[in-house]
């Protein structure tokens, strides 16, 4: 493994933490709203979350840049939109991840009372709500740029292409719904986990690079 892939693998490692963050926030989150089933967790657990998420996702700009230099064999072009994408999802995720953590240790601090776990993670924040969209916009147009490129290389395994994080988010998203219909408020952390898996494939398309 080359310098390059193992300092991505602090990116592989920064998604999982951001996905524990999640795993936090959601947690209580869902305890207030009153949806699924979920123990209480005390408010110092809920500040840790937000913390792990707001330190960890910055690091997504150093996986995405390995999947850049991946695909810089073939268009310099493309190359800079996946550096460019990756910055910004890494910056506005953690300012999402920093904003939902607040709201939720708000919500615990006075005993409010939602209705529905969208209220209490998003609710009238238009700022929030508009993060979330630029968010989600921008990692599916980096994940079809990755893989339109990547199904056109021979020197990189086929599956990475597949392993994009907006495919990977989706695939996650169903497989947990089906099997855990009490617990479906984890599926906000999707994106995170999406991403470990992501980087992770493209620090082993590098080391493996027959096509299979």
């Amino acid at each position: 493994m080359n310098r390059i892939s193992t300092i991505t693998m602090l990116a592989v490692m920064a998604a999982l933490l951001a996905t524990i963050g999640d795993m936090m926030l959601l947690v209580a989150a869902n305890h207030v709203s009153g949806s699924g089933i979920a123990p209480p967790i005390a408010p110092n657990w809920v500040r840790l979350g937000g913390a792990a998420g707001v330190i960890a996702i910055p690091f997504y700009a150093i996986g995405y840049n390995k999947a850049a230099m991946l695909l810089s064999r073939r268009s310099g072009q493309t190359e800079r939109w996946i550096r460019m994408l990756g910055i910004c999802i890494g910056m506005v995720g953690a300012c999402i991840h920093l904003l939902t953590a607040l709201r939720i240790s708000n919500v615990l601090d006075r005993s409010w009372e939602y209705e529905g776990l969208f209220t209490v993670l998003v609710g009238d924040d238009r700022t929030l709500a508009a993060m979330w969209g630029f968010v989600l916009v921008a990692g599916t147009v980096a994940s079809v740029i990755f893989a339109r490129q990547v199904r056109r290389m021979p020197d990189v395994p086929r599956y990475v292409a597949w392993l994009n994080p907006a495919l990977m988010t989706a695939a996650i998203t169903i497989a947990v719904m089906p099997v855990a219909t009490d617990y479906w408020y984890l599926v906000p952390a999707a994106p995170n986990l999406a991403h470990a898996i992501f980087f992770f494939a493209c620090v082993m398309g590098e080391k493996h690079p027959a096509r299979i």
